[in-house]
């Protein structure tokens, strides 16, 4: 007896489809709408946890309370933990214009908020009316923070081409920009009239949403008008227009050092200051004799030989 087969033609059942591939698009769009969701979430939830206009009032009138306290009584620890913590801030509040604005003491005129960030008006009386100081507050741990830094308060900076050089200023600024480039020009027309250190080279001017410096050559930096006084009708004060002044002077014009001498030395150290000149052309030394000294405020000497 044989063995019998069963042939069968049927094809096999055919195989499963691969899985469907994810598309790098779509991954990078899921990404960006959980990056989006929880960048959301935090910036409700900073709007939310910070505080009332009622409560920064408050709060800043508080610091100013201890601020005033610790100037009066030179308390200089005191007085600067009521300050941003920033090298250039604290540094400029010793500035003469500024030390005037704390003896008369700050209070609080008005005040704008934007999430956790605060942007605060304060004001004194001085001799020329009112004048106002912005300061700026950021949200920390239920509490306001004094804080250098307020891009979002100041906006970018803008550009400008001049007849006498360029003007850079924050877009908070733009109002005073026609102001301010027709006073550098007026005044850099009084300045160079005699002895001018620009020889040609373009002059930049930069009105800085900081209290930062420069020492660069033909560069010009000076704080906002707001960081420095604006007056009743919203516009620089005095303090900013003689600040401006005075370093554009010291920018352009050659810098002065009075050095008292005994008479008998005198011409021997005028031929060493005439050779100094001629190496250093930015700086003029005069040589006084001590014997006149007397008659001089010194504040105006810069140095002395006595023997």
């Amino acid at each position: 007896m044989g063995i019998e087969f069963t042939w069968s033609d049927e094809p096999a059942p055919p195989a499963p489809p691969p899985p469907p591939k994810r598309s790098g698009r779509w991954i990078g769009l899921t990404l960006l709408t959980i990056i989006g969701v929880g960048a959301l979430g935090w910036f409700l939830l900073q709007w939310r946890n910070a505080p009332s206009p009622a409560a920064a009032e408050q709060m800043i009138g508080e610091l100013l309370t201890a601020e005033r306290a610790a100037f009066a009584a030179g308390d200089g620890p005191t007085f600067f933990a009521t300050l941003p913590d920033d090298p250039g801030w604290q540094a400029a509040q010793l500035w003469p214009e500024s030390l005037t604005m704390y003896a008369a003491g700050r209070t609080l005129v008005s005040l704008e908020q934007q999430g956790s960030n605060v942007a605060a008006r304060l004001g004194w009386e001085s001799e020329s009316g009112p004048m106002t100081r912005r300061a700026f507050y950021t949200w920390q741990a239920g509490t306001l923070q004094p804080a250098a830094d307020a891009a979002w308060f100041w906006g970018g900076l803008r550009h400008e081409s001049t007849e006498w050089g360029s003007l850079i200023y924050a877009e908070a600024d733009a109002a005073w920009a026609a102001t301010m480039e027709s006073f550098v020009a007026a005044t850099v027309a009084q300045l160079c009239t005699t002895a001018c250190l620009l020889e040609g080279e373009p002059l930049t001017v930069e009105v800085a949403p900081t209290y930062a410096t420069t020492a660069v050559p033909n560069r010009v930096v000076i704080p906002s008008p707001r960081l420095i006084a604006v007056d009743g009708a919203q516009e620089p004060g005095p303090a900013f227009w003689q600040m401006l002044e005075a370093r554009l002077a010291d920018a352009l014009t050659p810098a002065t050092i009075r050095f008292a001498v005994p008479a008998a030395e005198a011409s021997n150290y005028a031929a060493a200051a005439a050779r100094f000149q001629t190496e250093n052309p930015a700086i003029e030394v005069v040589i006084v004799p001590v014997e006149e000294m007397a008659t001089l405020d010194l504040a105006t000497i810069d140095g002395a030989l006595l023997v």
